[in-house]
């Protein structure tokens, strides 16, 4: 079984800064035919708050529409405001 991991795509209709890195990485995961694709998070640029971000990410992603999962994604920082006393 072929897995493959990806992430940080960063996309975004609006701040394209990554947008040369779609087509290779899409080119090169059709080439390896894994049995699954695993995407690990920041799908998008700016996704938490831009819409936009969302819909563009779902519309690149559908490529692969019949071979998509979804799963609840938890987020989480750490900040001093938010961190364990020790």
């Amino acid at each position: 079984m072929l897995i493959i991991q990806i992430s940080d795509t960063h996309l975004s209709p609006v701040k394209p800064h990554f947008s040369d890195n779609w087509a290779p990485l899409v080119e090169w995961i059709a080439a390896e035919r894994p049995d699954l694709v695993i995407h690990t998070g920041d799908v998008t640029v700016d996704g938490a708050d831009v819409e936009e971000d969302l819909r563009y990410a779902v519309e690149l992603l559908s490529i692969w529409a019949s071979a998509i999962s979804r799963f609840p994604a938890i987020m989480m920082s750490a900040t001093p405001d938010t961190r364990a006393s020790r």
